[in-house]
């Protein structure tokens, strides 16, 4: 809902700012999306999209205005391991433990 993206958002840009952040349990949104270790997070640089990537082999790609999941992308043989998006926003890129790297 609107809170929890008014918070999302807050903490981006808190995070930002001080590049430390201690999670708080009670105020913290906690989404359970990967099936296995997250490797990697990456914010746009509108910081309204967070890329996402996991030994499940997915790529998420996350809404944080909205506090949901856009896209689960499958691409990588193995582990994904690194992802980022571009200057503009308008392509990112992923590594994976399969030695490619992919540009969507």
């Amino acid at each position: 809902g609107s809170i929890q993206t008014a918070h999302v958002l807050h903490l981006v840009e808190q995070t930002r700012k001080s590049r430390s952040l201690i999670a708080d349990p009670e105020t913290s949104l906690a989404y359970d999306a990967h099936n296995d270790a997250v490797n990697s997070i990456n914010f746009n640089s509108a910081g309204t999209h967070l890329i996402s990537t996991s030994n499940d082999s997915t790529i998420k790609i996350w809404d944080l205005r909205k506090g949901c999941i856009m896209y689960t992308l499958y691409g990588h043989e193995g582990a994904t391991t690194t992802a980022s998006f571009s200057n503009l926003g308008d392509y990112f890129v992923t590594g994976g433990a399969d030695s490619v790297v992919l540009c969507w």
